[in-house]
């Protein structure tokens, strides 16, 4: 899905059309896991118009605001649902390919989640597959990115986004799996970064 999120694309996928795009997924990968979303929470913002407003104030989002540059607002910014669409998407696989499931292996179902950001805006919950789609019965595995920032705890963040600190995996993780519904967990994006002493000695 483009124009959503990160991206700055025309928006492909609406409630009707992902049923579409789902089963055709489940047709041709069908017994293959599924992975829906794309590194943005469903409740988000147009990429593009929130980053006009920083590049005409000459910063970075995510940063920590810069007392000296302009002001970025994000007041007005439009907030798209898309939690139906991803939902239809994901039904329409089930629908596809349970009944191969039950050829197959007399049973058992596709095996999905959905990839959110390591970010969630303020009001909503921090970002999880299972609290964004927890009551589906779709979703066979709990998902999270603990992201790769290794950001200053005392940094506010304008507006206060909830970020998950990369370098402390172990906090959404064990909010998964101490879950009331047990499921797999996974961290989909977890921290890269090499120390200073983990270099190689030519760089």
């Amino acid at each position: 899905m483009t124009g959503l999120g990160w991206s700055y694309g025309p928006i492909l996928f609406n409630e009707n059309n992902a049923s579409i795009f789902g089963k055709y997924v489940s047709r041709r990968y069908p017994f293959l896991p599924k992975i829906l979303g794309g590194d943005s929470s469903p409740e988000w913002f147009n990429a593009g118009e929130i980053r006009e407003r920083y590049v005409a104030a000459g910063q970075e989002m995510w940063e920590p605001r810069d007392p000296a540059k302009p002001f970025v607002s994000w007041d007005n910014v439009t907030l798209y649902d898309t939690r139906e669409l991803w939902n239809n998407m994901a039904e329409a696989m089930l629908e596809v390919e349970t009944p191969l499931w039950e050829e197959a292996l007399s049973g058992g179902k596709p095996f999905m989640t959905y990839h959110a950001s390591s970010v969630s805006l303020p009001g909503q919950a921090k970002a999880t597959a299972a609290n964004y789609f927890g009551d589906k019965e779709w979703l066979t595995m709990d998902a999270v990115q603990s992201g790769h920032t290794d950001m200053d705890p005392n940094v506010v963040l304008d507006p206060p986004f909830l970020k998950w600190e990369g370098t402390r995996v172990w906090e959404p993780l064990t909010i998964m799996w101490n879950s009331t519904r047990a499921r797999p967990i996974l961290d989909l994006e977890s921290h890269c970064t090499l120390g200073p002493d983990s270099r190689p000695a030519d760089q």
